[in-house]
C-alpha cells in the first residue's frame, strides 16, 4: 500500500507541470456568447419554394410556410426568434416575416415592384432589402415594422444582396455599376460607397464574418461556375475556398464565426453544404431530389442566471435558473471584506467567480489537465494587481474578443478605469480605458446594452435608485436614465431572456427577492421576473453559471 504522502508527491509533481499540461476549457466565446442554432433554408421538395429549418447536422428539417406561392431567401433576427424572407403569395415579391416556429407571417412591403433579399441590422430594429421601385434595383432600409422605408442607393445600376455589418455601421452588397458585378460596401446611411473587389468575372453576394474582419462571397473569377471566396472586410487577401466542380453559391458564417453554409450543384440538384472557414471539412446537411438552397444560420445566446455573494460566509450560491428555490451551486471563496466579481475569465462561456481585495483581484479559473494520465478538472486561482483599496470591482469584455477582463470604478473621482489585459497570474496590468462617469456613491455596472458584441458600463444611483447607462466609453449617456427598484435595493444586469441583449435587475435583501427586467426601461417598476432568493446582506450576481444556451 502506498503511504499517503507518495500520493501527495505524485500529485505535487502534476501540479508543478501544469504550465506544459493544461489547455484552457473552450475558446471563441463572448459575454453574451453566440451559439449555432438552426439553419433556415429554402426547398423545393413540395413542389414550389417553401421556407424550412433543421439543426446544424442536417436532422429535423421541419417545413415553416406552406403555401402555393414562393416563399424563399430567409433571415434571422439576430436574437434568433424572428424570419424575414420574401414571397410572391400577394402577386409579386415582398418582404414578410414571421416567428421562428412560422407563425404570424405578416407583409412588411406593399408596393407593385419587387422587394426581396432582406437582412436585419445588428440590433434587430431594421431591415435592409433592395427594391425595383423605382426602375432598377437600389438598396433600401425600413425599420423592423415595415415603417420608414428609405432609399440608400441612386444610380442606372442594379445594387443587389444587402448585408449588415456586425457592427451595423456598414453595409455590404454587390452592383453592376461599373461594367460587371463587383462587390461594395456603403455606409448605413448610404454614403461612402467603395468598391472591394476589381476583376472581369461576377463577385456577388457578400457575408461578414461575425467579427466583422471578413467578408465571403461568390466568384466566378478561377472558374466558368462560381466558387465559394473569402477576404479582408477592406477587400484584401481575397482567397479562393471551393475547388470541387458545379456551382458553390449562397455563401452565409455560422453565427459561432468557425463554420461558412453554402448551396452546391451536386449535377442533378442544389444541396447545403458547410465547411470550415478555411474550406476545409466539408458535410452535406440535404439530401433529397428537390433543390435546397438560400441557408441562413440562426444565433442563439446565452441566457444569465443569478445568484448571491453571502459575506458572512464568503459563499458564492448560484442558481442555474431565475426562479425561487435553493442554489445549484455553492462555492467557498474570499475572505472577510472581500467583494465579489464574475466573468468569464478564460473565454470557454462559462462564468467563474472572483473577489476583489484591496487593489488585488483574484479570479478562480476552472483548468482541464491530465492527471496520472486521466483528464482532470482543478480550480487554480490568478491574482491580479490592479486598482486601489477604495474602489469598486467591475469585469466585461471591453473590446469584443469573448474574454471578461477587469475594471474599477473610483468613487473618489468618478472614473471607469478598465484594462483588456489578459488574465495573467502575478501581472500588473496597465489600464486600457479611463471613462469619467458617475459619482461617490455610485455602484458601478457592466454590460451589452445595444448587443454590438461588446460590454459596457453604467451605474446605479442608489440615491435615487436610477440606472445610467452608457453605449461606449467616451462618458456620454445613451439610454435615458430611468427609475427601477427601490431606494437602498442591490443592481445586477445580465441577459435574462436570451435574446443577446443585458438589461438591469434589483435584489431587495431586506426580504430577499429578485425583480429582473428584459428591458433598459422602468417597465412596471418591479421587473418581469419576480421571484425569492438570498438573504439579508448578500450581494447580488448574474452569469451563465454552467456554459449552456
Amino acid at each position: 500500500m502506498k503511504r499517503p504522502d507518495q500520493n501527495y508527491s505524485r500529485f505535487a509533481f502534476a501540479l508543478l507541470q501544469l504550465t506544459i499540461l493544461f489547455v484552457m476549457a473552450g475558446a471563441n466565446a463572448s459575454a453574451n456568447q453566440k451559439h449555432n442554432g438552426k439553419i433556415a433554408f429554402t426547398s423545393t421538395r413540395d413542389g414550389d419554394f417553401e421556407i424550412f429549418t433543421m439543426n446544424e447536422g442536417g436532422r429535423n428539417q421541419v417545413q415553416l410556410t406552406n403555401n402555393i406561392a414562393e416563399d424563399f431567401v430567409p433571415a434571422w433576427s439576430p436574437d434568433g426568434k424572428k424570419i424575414a424572407f420574401q414571397s410572391n403569395r400577394d402577386g409579386n415579391s415582398e418582404i414578410y416575416v414571421m416567428n421562428a416556429d412560422g407563425s404570424n407571417q405578416t407583409r412588411l412591403t406593399n408596393n407593385p415592384a419587387a422587394d426581396s433579399s432582406p437582412d436585419w441590422s445588428p440590433d434587430g430594429t431594421r431591415l435592409t432589402f433592395h427594391s425595383h421601385r423605382n426602375g432598377n434595383f437600389e438598396i433600401f432600409v425600413m425599420n423592423a415594422d415595415g415603417s420608414n422605408q428609405t432609399r440608400l442607393t441612386s444610380n442606372t445600376s442594379s445594387d443587389l444582396y444587402p448585408v449588415f455589418s456586425p457592427d451595423g455601421t456598414q453595409i455590404a452588397f454587390y452592383s453592376n455599376r461599373d461594367g460587371n458585378e463587383e462587390i461594395y460596401v456603403m455606409k448605413a446611411d448610404g454614403s461612402g460607397q467603395t468598391r472591394l473587389t476589381n476583376n472581369a468575372a461576377d463577385d456577388e453576394l457578400p457575408s461578414f464574418s461575425p467579427d466583422g474582419t471578413k467578408i465571403v462571397f461568390q466568384s466566378t473569377r478561377d472558374s466558368s461556375t462560381p466558387e465559394i471566396y473569402l477576404m479582408n472586410s477592406n477587400g484584401s487577401n481575397q482567397t479562393r475556398l471551393t475547388t470541387v466542380p458545379g456551382a458553390d453559391i449562397e455563401p452565409a458564417f455560422s453565427p459561432d464565426g468557425n463554420r461558412i453554409v453554402f448551396t452546391r450543384d451536386v449535377g442533378v440538384n442544389f444541396e447545403i453544404i458547410t465547411m470550415n472557414i478555411d474550406g476545409t471539412d466539408e458535410v452535406q446537411l440535404t439530401r433529397n431530389s428537390s433543390n435546397d438552397s438560400s441557408a441562413n444560420w440562426q444565433t442563439v445566446y446565452n441566457a444569465d442566471t443569478i445568484g448571491v455573494y453571502r459575506p458572512s460566509t464568503n459563499q458564492f450560491l448560484l442558481s442555474n435558473s431565475n426562479t425561487a428555490g435553493a442554489p445549484n451551486i455553492t462555492i467557498a471563496f474570499g475572505q472577510a471584506g472581500d467583494l465579489p466579481v464574475v466573468g468569464d475569465w478564460n473565454g470557454d462561456g462559462e462564468t467563474e467567480v472572483g473577489v476583489f481585495r484591496k487593489g488585488q483581484f483574484l479570479l478562480r479559473r476552472q483548468v482541464s489537465v491530465f492527471l496520472f494520465g486521466n483528464p482532470s478538472t482543478i480550480f487554480v486561482t490568478t491574482t491580479i494587481n490592479f486598482g486601489q483599496e477604495e474602489d469598486l470591482p467591475v469585469a466585461g469584455d471591453w473590446n469584443g474578443d469573448g474574454i471578461d477582463t477587469l475594471g474599477v470604478f473610483r468613487p473618489t473621482t468618478g472614473q471607469f478605469l478598465l484594462t483588456n489585459a489578459p488574465n495573467t497570474n502575478n501581472s500588473s496590468p496597465a489600464v486600457s480605458i479611463t471613462v469619467a462617469f458617475g459619482f461617490n456613491g455610485d455602484i458601478p455596472l457592466a454590460g451589452d446594452w445595444n448587443n454590438d458584441g461588446v460590454d459596457s458600463i453604467g451605474v446605479f444611483r442608489s440615491s435615487t435608485a436610477t440606472f445610467i447607462l452608457s453605449n461606449g466609453f467616451t462618458g456620454v449617456v445613451d439610454v435615458t436614465p430611468f427609475f427601477f427598484g427601490s431606494l437602498g435595493a442591490r443592481p445586477l444586469t445580465g441577459d435574462w431572456n436570451a435574446d443577446g441583449l443585458d438589461t438591469i435587475g434589483i435584489f431587495n435583501s431586506n426580504i430577499g427577492v429578485m425583480g429582473l427586467n428584459n428591458t433598459n426601461t422602468s417597465g412596471n417598476g418591479i421587473g418581469d421576473l419576480i421571484f425569492s432568493f438570498g438573504q439579508s446582506g448578500d450581494i447580488p450576481l448574474a452569469g451563465d453559471w454552467d456554459g449552456a444556451p
